[in-house]
């Protein structure tokens, strides 16, 4: 990776991913997780597989910082030694307070690596091996490097953008950065074909209500334009309002993936939803699942969605991709993406 690259890749994770309430969910959720799973050991150590700047930069959503606050040990590995340097992030104009005064990590490549058969204790690679051609590949290396009864936490797509079901619609309309773009069947596949335990009792979908909102994007009027890696998205009436609708959803996410997974009644009913076709009432029971926390501008941007859907003629072939998906792997399915817990057994 260039040195201008790297550059550009940290600056957009450092001011929107790190700031953004899926990322600070999901790392708040995994250091949860992982506080529970290791606390028989006593100083407990996590690599981060994968960690960008997580590791550098001082910020609720930086898995380190979340870490550290249930006493767990952070390390990452990355293939840039930029995200390693605190004088990057310094060039990128990271305020003192926002760095992490020591760096903890090693540079390496995720499919290749750099420590010993059974050495670690626990890892994490989230939301990182959709991005590599070959994920059987650092899903073998995780296996061999874990310690036996070792764990890991593995976060991969699912509704997300809707990259799993692979529309041409959307794939002739947007660029995506995800080499590969596996339905939660198949990631089980590969994950138990590796040796590894997934641990279903444990794994839960994460981002519920703000990943069935991209079921919006069976109307391609609602997916917002990116031509390349390096382009700016470029968004309709449409998009815009999908934009604006999931920053809502967004930052409820965390109370209202407890609710609904304390309450399997309510997941079950969404899922029916989607196994009917039935996306308009799916949206408005969003809106109902919300409706005590919204402002009244914000419940008129439902309503205007809403009526935009009335009228809408889904992609077919892609809904039966997604029904199909939550027929075969229940509430799992339902959500921005998947934690999976796995263990070294």
């Amino acid at each position: 990776m260039s040195h201008q690259y790297a550059k550009e890749c940290a600056a957009k994770y450092i001011g929107s991913t790190l700031e953004s309430p899926y990322t600070v969910h999901k790392n708040r959720t995994i250091a949860e997780l992982l506080a529970e799973l290791l606390r028989k050991i006593e100083v407990p150590t996590v690599f981060d597989l994968g960690g960008n700047v997580s590791g550098l930069i001082k910020k609720q959503g930086s898995l380190r910082f979340q870490l550290e606050q249930v006493d767990i040990k952070y390390y990452s590995l990355d293939l840039v030694p930029e995200y390693f340097s605190i004088a990057f992030a310094q060039s990128l104009g990271v305020e003192n307070d926002n760095i992490f005064g020591n760096r903890i990590g090693v540079v390496g490549d995720l499919r290749s690596l750099p420590m010993a058969s059974q050495s670690l204790e626990a890892v994490v690679a989230a939301d990182v091996i959709e991005h590599i051609p070959n994920p059987s590949n650092p899903i073998s290396e995780i296996k061999r490097v874990l310690q036996p009864e070792g764990l890991g936490v593995i976060v991969v797509p699912s509704l997300y953008k809707l990259d799993t079901i692979n529309a041409p619609y959307i794939r002739e309309k947007r660029y995506s950065s995800h080499a590969n773009k596996f339905t939660f069947s198949e990631w089980i596949t590969i994950i138990q074909d590796s040796g590894l335990t997934i641990d279903m009792n444990l794994s839960r979908p994460l981002g519920i209500l703000s990943g069935l909102l991209y079921m919006t994007w069976l109307d391609s009027r609602f997916v917002p334009q990116k031509d390349s890696k390096e382009s700016e998205e470029i968004f309709s009436d449409q998009a815009n309002l999908f934009k604006e609708i999931k920053r809502i959803v967004s930052s409820f996410d965390p109370e209202m993936d407890n609710y609904l997974l304390q309450h399997p009644h309510e997941m079950d009913d969404l899922a029916e939803m989607i196994k009917n076709g039935e996306i308009v009432a799916l949206i408005a029971k969003i809106r109902q699942l919300l409706l005590d926390r919204l402002e009244c501008e914000q419940v008129s941007l439902f309503d205007e969605m809403l009526c935009i859907l009335q009228e809408t003629n889904f992609d077919r072939p892609s809904l039966s991709k997604i029904q199909s998906a939550v027929s075969e792997n229940g509430n799992f399915f339902l959500g921005n993406s998947v934690l999976l817990i796995v263990r070294n057994n």
